[in-house]
């Protein structure tokens, strides 16, 4: 699993594809500071948010639930020469949350779409 929280990058067919983690500020929670975040896709002109989701902040640090986002598999699943994303989005230790995007279902002006959701919840 690679760790998209910093960004990353990926190469299919000559076509690079950059996922990276994008936040803004959102009112604080009991004086904490807050951000709304969006997981976003960038390739060949286009920029797509694939989910978003909550942080919050441990003095300047970036805390996501448990964790950020994570790329668990990454290549041409529906073999049409464009990138599929398998995407560890687990906001908990106690739950396990995987999404596959795949990029021939994908409207125009995006690059994926979301097709399957696996949620396990632990005890």
């Amino acid at each position: 699993a690679v760790d998209v929280s910093r960004g990353v990058e990926a190469g299919l067919n000559g076509v690079s594809t950059r996922l990276l983690v994008r936040c803004v500020d959102a009112p604080p929670v009991s004086g904490q500071r807050q951000q709304k975040c969006a997981l976003m896709a960038q390739s060949d002109g286009i920029e797509q948010a694939l989910f978003t989701y909550s942080a919050f902040f441990d003095g300047t640090n970036r805390v996501f639930a448990d964790r950020g986002p994570f790329v668990s598999w990454a290549g041409d699943l529906d073999l049409d020469g464009s990138l599929d994303l398998l995407l560890d989005t687990s906001d908990h230790d106690n739950v396990e949350e995987l999404r596959l995007f795949l990029s021939s279902p994908a409207k125009p002006g995006e690059l994926v779409s979301e097709v399957a959701l696996f949620r396990h919840t632990g005890c």
